[in-house]
């Protein structure tokens, strides 16, 4: 089983360079990348056969872990792209490895039992999950609960579930 490198936005802004294994990112990447020597070290790599874009299936996986960590509705469009790609090439028989520093990536990845590491910031050490409690009355709510508290009104905090 290769290794497949797997670039989030994160990972071309912090400079990332390519190795011999397989590198891949999603489109929505690729339009996300701004910065004139950035876009063109990217460019570069596509040509040169280092980089690949894919455009993966929804992944049903990454759809119900995300919303058992609770992240699912703090994550981009695009970083669900990046999760979904991950798991798509692991269905291919591919070893993925997630190149980001976004947490909530790192978390979802971790519990789809994925490869992550953070190019520029420290990786998360243990799986959490997230959940909002009331800040008045202590009732808990799912991470995808928009507005107040239904029992008191009170603003509600997103904390981790111990």
């Amino acid at each position: 089983m290769s290794d497949a490198y797997i670039l989030d936005t994160g990972a071309f802004l912090s400079g990332f360079t390519f190795f011999e294994n397989e590198s891949y990112t999603v489109n929505e990447v690729v339009d996300e990348i701004k910065s004139e020597s950035v876009r063109f070290k990217l460019e570069l790599s596509l040509k040169e056969g280092k980089l690949a874009v894919l455009d993966p299936p929804d992944s049903k996986l990454v759809h119900k872990i995300s919303n058992y960590t609770g992240d699912r509705y703090k994550l981009s469009s695009t970083d669900l792209k990046i999760l979904n790609l991950a798991v798509f090439l692991k269905k291919k028989g591919y070893s993925p490895i997630i190149l980001s520093n976004d947490y909530r990536i790192q978390n979802v990845a971790l519990k789809l039992k994925i490869k992550c590491f953070s190019t520029s910031e420290k990786k998360i050490k243990k799986f959490i999950r997230w959940h909002k409690i009331c800040m008045g009355c202590n009732t808990e709510f799912k991470e995808s609960y928009a507005g107040v508290c239904d029992n008191c009104g009170s603003n509600l905090k997103t904390r981790a579930i111990k």
